[in-house]
């Protein structure tokens, strides 16, 4: 749980903070007892920057030169494969 307040307040995972830093995508959070409004942006936490960088600490941890270069040979082969699909439907219709 101290591990998430941490993520909440301070921006940065305490495991990930070597890797990546502090987030500037993440808001400032109310004092306790303080009232908000959750629909205002600016107080709402941004959660696909926390999603991406959880990503982005994730493969640096986990993949290192060759296996990094791996990944994205196929997710680059993968997409060019894909492609001449999507144009032959986009075609038909």
């Amino acid at each position: 749980m101290m591990r998430l307040e941490q993520l909440l307040s301070t921006g940065a995972d305490p495991d990930n903070a070597a890797l990546i830093g502090p987030s500037p995508g993440i808001a400032n959070i109310a004092e306790p007892g303080e009232e908000t409004d959750v629909d205002e942006p600016e107080l709402a936490t941004d959660i696909e920057q926390a999603a991406l960088e959880q990503i982005t600490a994730r493969i640096a941890e986990d993949l290192a030169g060759h296996e990094l270069a791996t990944l994205v040979s196929a997710v680059l082969t993968a997409e060019l494969l894909l492609r001449p699909v999507v144009t032959r439907a986009r075609r038909r219709n």
